[in-house]
């Protein structure tokens, strides 16, 4: 509810340019990095550029009645409400409920007989990270993959030499390209052929591996592969062929841990 009908928008926070360079932080490394804001800078940059604007979850019932900030989802997994509430005598609401859902360190849904009080508290603050995007613009460059300007501006670069001349090219008959061809796959397809052969040998091994393989690689080159039985072969870019080897790691380590 509000204490006056008429709220002055002027004052509505609009945070779409707060965030700079300064303020963010990178994790994971290649092909696996991502920038993020730490959740305690965004509440720093709530305090200071939205004041008194207070997140807070939304509660429900569970099944006994009892109250819970965690609300179950068809298929049986779990997800939090959040949303802030308007300072006092502003004229505004409080903002919609903003879902998110209680995932693992895959980003897959966490069943709901498996949550525990640290899913519960690690996404009540991506909860407050997120719907401050989606009502302030909050950092939404960075789920927009947008670059951010960098506030430290630095001194424009010298220009570069002038190249020397580039010496010709020598003639090659048209034999030797064609044996220069003939000679064997580029660097890329020899890597992609490798983790092919170790990916047959797995799914052959593990008949659930496949699965799990093909939705890591949609996910994460999503819009790139949509086949629906993705196989190595849809792996063209350096970056996948990466992908494709650290996967390869990953499960050669927890197969034999």
């Amino acid at each position: 509810m509000t204490d006056s009908p008429f709220p002055n928008w002027e004052n509505f926070p609009c945070l779409d340019d707060v965030i700079s360079k300064a303020d963010i932080d990178k994790k994971g490394s290649g092909s696996y990095s991502a920038d993020y804001v730490n959740w305690c800078k965004t509440a720093e940059l709530l305090r200071k550029h939205a004041p008194g604007w207070q997140f807070e979850l939304k509660s429900t019932l569970d099944p006994n009645a009892q109250e819970t900030d965690v609300w179950r989802a068809p298929n049986g997994s779990g997800y939090l409400k959040g949303f802030f509430r308007a300072p006092t005598g502003s004229g505004f609401m409080d903002t919609p409920e903003f879902p998110q859902a209680i995932m693992d360190n895959r980003n897959n849904a966490i069943a709901w007989d498996k949550i525990s009080a640290r899913d519960v508290t690690d996404t009540h603050r991506r909860c407050m990270c997120t719907a401050a995007a989606a009502h302030f613009g909050l950092a939404w460059q960075l789920w927009a993959k947008v670059e951010i300007e960098n506030p430290m501006r630095e001194a424009a670069a010298p220009a570069a030499p002038p190249k020397p001349p580039s010496k010709p090219k020598p003639n090659k008959p048209p034999q030797a390209e064609a044996v220069a061809k003939e000679e064997g796959p580029s660097p890329l397809d020899a890597r992609r052929d490798t983790c092919t052969t170790l990916l047959r040998k797995y799914f052959t091994a593990d008949t659930g591996a496949y699965a799990l393989w093909a939705q890591e690689l949609k996910n994460r080159f999503d819009g790139a592969i949509t086949a629906d039985k993705p196989t190595p072969a849809h792996c063209t870019t350096a970056e996948q062929i990466e992908w494709l080897e650290q996967w390869i790691d990953n499960y050669a380590a927890q197969i034999k841990a």
